[in-house]
């Protein structure tokens, strides 16, 4: 079965990686602050205009426009929303001041989480992770899952559960089952820079000797 998506294949630049390496200084911003890093196009945060430098908090529903896309960190997690992305970032019942649980209503977001635990669900998956780097995308009838990094259990809708633990990229299309997938849609470019945000690296690049 083929793997529908409104959003342009994108695939693995591992010399655009390595470039990228060059200038994580430049990039690693060291989050003080829990707010927009990046945004091109419209962001709407709890149905409100929001700009570059806008405050993020738990929460908050996030949503993108068409053409758009927006780069947000929020406390130890750094997210990139593509366009016509609806994200709530639901809050821990223990505590409130740390997301619990990510809905992904439409669209797709790439996330890098740091330590603790978190539920990401979708229409039709849900999935158990730790300190993970994951990308999602609604489909059609279905959910697009990677995990580009780290160990995630996930469950559709029928009861069906895979654990999955991957160095690099292991992907899978829920519509009937949980079908293997190839790449789709993110890159190590852009999981590199997220990280980078929080002033980590993904386990995946080489690290210097």
């Amino acid at each position: 079965m083929s793997v529908a998506s409104p959003y342009r294949r994108r695939y693995l630049q591992w010399g655009s990686a390595a470039t990228l390496l060059a200038v994580l200084p430049q990039l690693s911003l060291a989050a003080s602050t829990d707010t927009v890093r990046r945004l091109q196009g419209e962001l709407w945060i709890n149905d409100q205009p929001a700009q570059l430098g806008s405050p993020v908090k738990v929460g908050d529903v996030l949503r993108t426009g068409s053409d758009s896309s927006a780069q947000v960190v929020l406390g130890k997690d750094a997210y990139l929303l593509r366009a016509h992305t609806r994200l709530q970032l639901t809050p821990a019942s223990d505590d409130g001041l740390v997301v619990g649980v990510l809905r992904l209503f439409s669209g797709g977001v790439l996330a890098s989480f740091g330590r603790g635990n978190k539920t990401l669900r979708t229409p039709t998956l849900t999935a158990g992770i730790r300190g993970t780097g994951i990308y999602m995308e609604t489909q059609p009838g279905g959910t697009y899952f990677c995990t580009c990094y780290g160990q995630v259990e996930l469950t559709d809708l029928q009861g069906n559960r895979r654990w999955i633990s991957s160095a690099h990229h292991q992907s899978v299309l829920s519509d009937q089952g949980m079908q293997d997938a190839t790449l789709l849609n993110h890159t190590d470019h852009e999981l590199i820079e997220l990280d980078a945000l929080q002033g980590r690296t993904p386990p995946f690049v080489a690290k210097p000797s």
